[in-house]
């Protein structure tokens, strides 16, 4: 084996370790829901322990915190904190293969706004591709519909947010470093949650709606092990696009689709039907077709 192939398998094996880690971490968000503590509680501790650990990680040469331009790095970073925001929102409401399949339908979005607003074509292929994406969402979030009303779009809005930032990214920030935007990221959600726990500040409506509640010991729990989680899965995935073609890291991360709801059903016993595993093998699919062909 090459240099080069042993790139690819260690590439490989973080991807995959982060796509891991985050199945296992983002699943306890229902637990942080159900015992009352808010979405916007859940962002500003998120936050507030993640900060101190990108600041360490730069101290120590892992990278500067300082952006090349403060502005765009504002500007994505508040995009990136909307999607995360309907995201971790969706995690609270429904099963983890529910919010998933709309965060991963972003490479759907990407192609659409490119032709929207970029003016680009595309043809029958992907054309293709996107309606095969759209039907699998429709399949996996059609089943709570009813019993969540307008908060069914969610996921939606977090795969379009997402694929907003992903966009900006590409060609507004590509010269920034990691360390900046993600600490960029965690700023404006922390900031996200501390204004939204003023405004529902001594009201208790639920996840999207109540104001600081008293923390516990498994709140904490959950709290510090999505911040720590997130930080080692992201850095995994840094460095899996730094030793790895794009296509083959961007395919991998759809390992998620497999490992967060069947850490749900196994350990959880989240249960998931046969429209929902048809929908989320349409996302994968077609998020892979255009994927691979976007990088040929």
């Amino acid at each position: 084996m090459d240099e080069g192939d042993g790139d690819v398998r260690q590439a490989v094996i973080c991807v995959l370790v982060a796509m891991g880690i985050f199945g296992v971490v983002d699943n306890y968000v229902g637990v942080w829901a159900d015992l009352g503590a808010s979405v916007w509680q859940f962002h500003l501790l998120r936050a507030g322990l993640a900060l101190p650990l990108i600041l360490v990680a730069a101290a120590v040469g892992a990278g500067t915190i300082r952006p090349v331009n403060a502005g765009r790095v504002a500007l994505r970073s508040v995009v990136l904190a909307g999607a995360m925001l309907f995201y971790f929102g969706s995690l609270g409401l429904m099963p983890i293969a529910s919010a998933l399949a709309g965060l991963f339908s972003s490479p759907i979005w990407i192609i659409v706004l490119s032709v929207i607003f970029l003016r680009r074509r595309i043809g029958a292929f992907r054309i293709s591709a996107i309606l095969l994406g759209f039907a699998g969402v429709l399949l996996v979030l059609q089943p709570d519909r009813d019993a969540l009303g307008l908060t069914f779009l969610f996921p939606m809005a977090a795969g379009v947010f997402y694929a907003i930032g992903a966009i900006y990214t590409r060609r507004a920030c590509g010269k920034e470093d990691a360390l900046s935007l993600l600490a960029g990221n965690f700023a404006v959600m922390g900031l996200m949650g501390a204004v939204g726990l003023a405004v529902f500040a001594g009201q208790d409506n639920g996840y999207l709606a109540t104001g600081w509640v008293p923390m516990t010991p498994t709140l904490w729990a959950v709290v510090g092990a999505q911040a720590a989680g997130s930080l080692i899965a992201v850095y995994l995935l840094i460095r899996a696009y730094q030793l790895a073609e794009t296509a083959i890291v961007g395919t991998l991360e759809y390992a998620v689709m497999i490992f967060g709801p069947a850490y749900a059903w196994i350990v959880l016993g989240q249960g998931l039907g046969p429209f929902a595993i048809l929908g989320l093998a349409a996302i994968t699919v077609a998020a892979v077709l255009i994927t691979v062909r976007g990088r040929q």
